[in-house]
């Protein structure tokens, strides 16, 4: 079996370090802008402009290079993962298993495309943050308030949505790499695939504690029955080839801060 919730340890790293940027830049904004707020009528589309500029620096550029490093690592660990899971099944010497850790073409494409999504989440974020911020900002600017309040309205944009949103952006992208890397060795050595719900708490989504135990064959896809978030909301059943899997349109409510895990299996059950 594999072991518990697998990527947590790289997923944790890269939440963590996301987190800090997230508490610099508001560091750096906050002092940067300072000078804006003692003004009254504040002049929206200069705060805009220049809380742009400073996310750019302070989130954006170094966020990209965060998020490249993790999917690396993520999905090395997929690899890895996979590959001692597949000879902890073999029966005999001779079945001994030896995947290539060497990237192929499929790999850094893949790579590629992962680094991307989550580099396109993470302006679209900042962006969204921006305007946040600077709405509060002028409603605050024509009641009259001090500088303190306006200190806090930015401090609340960058813990409040900024946080959450990296939040989201690390846990998302760490299980899509790690099960894609997975998936990908899989395919050349196992003929069938486990879903794994790596956690069964409160947080996991009923349809995907519902693929507990679901093996089926490695080319196909798995499919993730619908649930209910509340009375009115119903997620949509979708197919995924992997935990994470956003290539067969799966909507986000099935995808964004998943922990599960797929696995190799010789045999059916």
């Amino acid at each position: 079996m594999a072991r518990q919730d697998p990527s947590r340890p790289i997923r944790s790293l890269f939440t963590r370090e996301f987190l800090a940027l997230i508490r610099n830049a508001r560091g750096r904004a906050l002092a940067e802008l300072q000078p804006l707020l003692r003004r009254t009528n504040l002049e929206a589309g200069e705060v805009l402009k220049i809380l742009e500029m400073l996310n750019l620096a302070y989130i954006d550029q170094p966020g990209r290079q965060l998020i490249q490093r993790y999917v690396l690592q993520a999905y090395k660990g997929g690899i890895g993962d996979t590959h001692n899971i597949l000879l902890a099944q073999v029966k005999s010497p001779s079945d001994l298993i030896k995947i290539s850790l060497n990237f192929t073409r499929p790999d850094e494409r893949a790579i590629a495309n992962l680094s991307a999504t989550s580099f396109a989440d993470l302006a679209g974020f900042t962006t969204e943050m921006s305007k946040k911020i600077v709405r509060d900002l002028v409603e605050l600017d024509k009641k009259g308030a001090g500088i303190m309040k306006m200190s806090a309205a930015i401090q609340q944009g960058y813990l409040g949505i900024g946080a959450a949103r990296a939040e989201a952006i690390a846990r998302t992208t760490t299980t899509q790499a790690y099960n894609q890397a997975a998936w990908s060795r899989i395919g050349e050595y196992a003929p069938y695939k486990e879903w794994i719900p790596t956690l069964t708490d409160s947080r996991t989504r009923p349809s995907h504690l519902a693929m507990k135990g679901v093996i089926i064959d490695v080319d196909q896809p798995f499919e993730v029955p619908a649930y209910r978030v509340s009375i009115n909301t119903r997620v949509p059943a979708c197919q995924m080839m992997f935990p994470g899997d956003s290539s067969l349109g799966a909507p986000a409510a099935q995808i964004i801060q998943c922990r599960c895990a797929v696995v190799p299996r010789f045999l059916k059950k």
